[in-house]
């Protein structure tokens, strides 16, 4: 059976998605996550299979990062929709641990199942982002079960 969602819908599931990750909520965040989930972390090289291992990438991240992440300064560059899937590229203003902000250019591409949760998210990250998912995971994180090093 092939899944297939409308653009809006798509945007509707993102959108349910991403409020509780800015609102750093974990529990809020896994609901909206299927009961597989396969993400990615490039170039941090990471795979993380499994509801327990997503759960504990959105412990360690979310804490960490969204603080960082400046209010209202998202800008989606492109979007495009495939059957239950998206891809974005978009920009966050990101603070600086000396107190300046960059801009974290990143590309996601992003997969629902058939209940508009998310199955799967690859995310490409450059700049600061690169540098604070690296602090947010540790060192101990691609040894932690559910998580594998792709290179």
């Amino acid at each position: 059976m092939t899944i297939r969602f409308s653009p809006e819908e798509l945007d509707y599931f993102d959108a349910q998605h991403s409020m509780p990750e800015f609102a750093v909520d974990v529990e809020a965040t896994m609901a909206t996550v299927a009961d597989e989930p396969d993400f990615e972390w490039h170039p941090l090289g990471l795979r993380i299979v499994g509801r327990d291992a997503v759960r504990a990438m959105y412990g360690r991240l979310l804490p960490t990062l969204m603080p960082n992440v400046e209010p209202d300064s998202g800008v989606v560059r492109t979007v495009t929709y495939g059957d239950a899937f998206m891809f974005q590229e978009l920009s966050f203003g990101v603070r600086l641990a000396d107190g300046s902000s960059r801009s974290a250019p990143l590309a996601k591409r992003i997969e629902f199942d058939a209940d508009g949760r998310v199955r799967s998210e690859r995310f490409y990250v450059s700049g600061p982002l690169v540098e604070l998912a690296a602090a947010a995971f540790g060192g101990d994180f691609p040894d932690s079960p559910g998580v594998a090093r792709l290179y």
